[in-house]
């Protein structure tokens, strides 16, 4: 690790400080380039020391990608569109993909974590068109991350909460998370074939979340979220304390 030593430099002679520029834009050009190769998103970068970068040191990071198995189910093609229709109405929402990006952070090291480390990042947005209006009919982001402890060269692959922003509100829930059975009991279950709209669907990962409040608080909200790979949501339940909102999926291009 190069340290630079501001006292000393001044003391050094000429030649000496042009082989240390040199050797500093050395070592510069080469972490710009493992940067760029990490990850085609953008890098957000803590520089106030943070993270084993030691002052003027090279940093020293892992990097916690995603496991793309998982991924498959939330990352959804850009400009996909969706038809669902409302359980209790008959009425029908067009939905259109209309975010699906990866970038990536650098995260400092903090309690739990020994060393800093680059995780991934990925948001989805869906809008739902009526006319010549829109809204967010979903947008949620999942994070990569390392166990609690990790300070080893290992990079697992993993993926967290995927939460979803409420319409109108100010709160998220978690939608998506893997692994799977990381919930507590009664949150997520796994239905080998699930028939929705005539259409019977495999492989289907329900998640089910609220926010704490019993059922009987005016701000209670509950959500049922099931997913399928290489589809996206088949099926979104909201609940509210005096109502019900289920949208099915009848058909999606």
């Amino acid at each position: 690790m190069l340290q630079i030593s501001f006292g000393l430099l001044i003391k050094i002679h000429q030649p000496k400080i042009k082989i240390m520029k040199k050797i500093f834009l050395s070592s510069f050009t080469i972490f710009t380039l493992l940067l760029a190769s990490c990850s085609k998103g953008d890098f957000t970068i803590d520089l106030n020391g943070g993270g084993g970068w030691g002052g003027w040191g090279m940093p020293v990071f892992n990097i916690s990608s995603f496991d793309t198995s998982a991924l498959g189910y939330v990352r959804l093609p850009l400009k996909r569109y969706y038809i669902y229709k409302d359980q209790s109405t008959g009425f029908t929402d067009s939905v259109v993909v209309t975010q699906s990006n990866d970038s990536s952070a650098f995260l400092p090291a903090l309690p739990g974590y020994s060393i800093g480390f680059v995780s991934y990042i990925y948001k989805l947005t869906l809008t739902g068109f009526t006319g010549s209006s829109s809204q967010i009919w979903y947008s949620g982001t999942s994070t990569s991350d390392f166990p609690p402890g990790i300070g080893t060269a290992s990079t697992p692959v993993t993926i967290i909460d995927s939460n979803f922003t409420l319409s109108g509100g100010s709160g998220s829930l978690p939608t998506f998370w893997c692994p799977f059975n990381s919930a507590g009991v009664g949150q997520y279950s796994y239905i080998p074939s699930l028939t929705i709209e005539g259409i019977t669907y495999t492989g289907v990962h329900v998640f089910n979340t609220s926010n704490g409040l019993l059922p009987t608080n005016p701000n209670y909200t509950s959500t049922e979220f099931c997913w399928v790979k290489g589809i996206g949501i088949i099926k979104k339940e909201i609940r509210t304390f005096n109502s019900v909102k289920t949208s099915l999926l009848v058909r999606f291009g």
